[in-house]
């Protein structure tokens, strides 16, 4: 028989998947561009949740706590993998983009981790710079330095590219 311990947890576990669930997967499949690889870090991610001790702030900590796990997840899966699986993106994935910023989108998903990590969460989930940081846990000046340099790195890319 379940306990009242037992059912709290279950609806905790409900209210998680249904308030962020969709999101995280998100993060997590662009990031990994694998959806079992990206089940698999988003139920990690709730576990981690659901055994956190310390209560959030607000939701806004939660959702910030959740979105810094499931990307520390995704690492972790990255540094499992023995061969790099390449980077694609889906219509269900990116809610809103047009398909012709898909190769944008591509681009950027080709960048290195520390780079598209702040151009996704900054472009594609609307974050504040300042927001990026309390989630990334760097400073403010830091974030836009990498938007900044994500920036350039793509733009060189559309350079190479025209001159083809």
């Amino acid at each position: 028989m379940k306990n009242n311990a037992d059912d709290r947890m279950e609806q905790e576990a409900e209210k998680l998947v249904n308030t962020y669930g969709d999101m995280l997967y998100r993060i997590c499949t662009v990031t990994l561009c694998s959806a079992t690889d990206a089940e698999d870090a988003v139920q990690n991610t709730l576990i981690k949740c659901l055994h956190r001790n310390r209560p959030f702030r607000s939701p806004e900590h939660q959702k910030a706590w959740l979105i810094r796990a499931a990307i520390s997840s995704c690492r972790d899966f990255r540094r499992e993998e023995k061969n790099n699986v390449p980077l694609c993106i889906e219509q269900d994935l990116a809610p809103g983009i047009p398909e012709e910023q898909w190769d944008i989108l591509q681009s950027v998903l080709a960048l290195p981790a520390i780079y598209k990590t702040v151009l996704l969460l900054y472009y594609l989930y609307g974050y504040k710079t300042g927001e990026i940081a309390t989630i990334l846990r760097i400073r403010p000046a830091t974030v836009r330095k990498r938007l900044q340099y994500g920036r350039e790195l793509l733009k060189l890319e559309y350079e190479k590219e025209e001159s083809l």
